[in-house]
């Protein structure tokens, strides 16, 4: 009994994925509904990798690296107001990163919304998809937090790691043992 083996097409969904584009943006052209499928896709976040990084060499014009030599700043200075503004202002942006990223989580249903069912609506799959994009939200917050806190943890390890609990702002030695360590060791 012969079998019959699937045949694997490659370009085959390529080419429908094409006609549905031309089906849904096209067909007929309608400015409304790019605007509306557009606002979509900005809230699930499609438009945030644009190719333009933030870089501190894009900034200073060169790389800055820490020489040993260069001394600790002096938090003991600083003024304790200068501290809650700093506090509030952290605390301000992440309630913003939340925001965002509860209209992502939103918007991505939105979105594939506007593509499956060939619309262009916002308030209907706003309220029909509360439960799915609520529950995309938290996975995202639980994801998020997880890794910052992991990579917290990784680099407070480290910092201890290499010493930098011990440092004395006000003592003349300012580099932690552990580089000075490493430096006699390797030179």
């Amino acid at each position: 009994m012969d079998e019959i083996k699937p045949k694997i097409e490659i370009f085959k969904p390529f080419g429908e994925a094409f006609e549905l584009m031309k089906k849904i943006l096209f067909q007929p052209f309608d400015l409304g509904k790019w605007c509306v499928i557009g606002f979509a896709a900005f809230l699930a976040g499609h438009f945030s990798s644009s190719g333009f990084g933030f870089s501190p060499q894009n900034i200073l014009g060169r790389s800055h690296q820490m020489h040993p030599n260069n001394a600790f700043p002096d938090f003991s200075r600083i003024e304790p107001w200068i501290m809650i503004v700093i506090a509030v202002g952290l605390v301000a942006v992440l309630v913003l990163i939340v925001v965002l990223w509860w209209l992502k989580a939103r918007g991505s249903f939105i979105f594939t919304d506007c593509i499956v069912h060939n619309r262009a609506a916002i308030a209907q799959p706003w309220h029909e998809y509360r439960k799915e994009g609520n529950s995309y939200f938290l996975f995202l917050l639980v994801v998020g937090f997880g890794s910052l806190a992991f990579f917290a943890i990784v680099l407070l390890g480290l910092f201890a790691a290499l010493g930098w609990g011990n440092y004395s702002p006000h003592g003349a030695d300012a580099v932690p043992y552990a580089w000075k360590l490493f430096k006699r060791q390797s030179g």
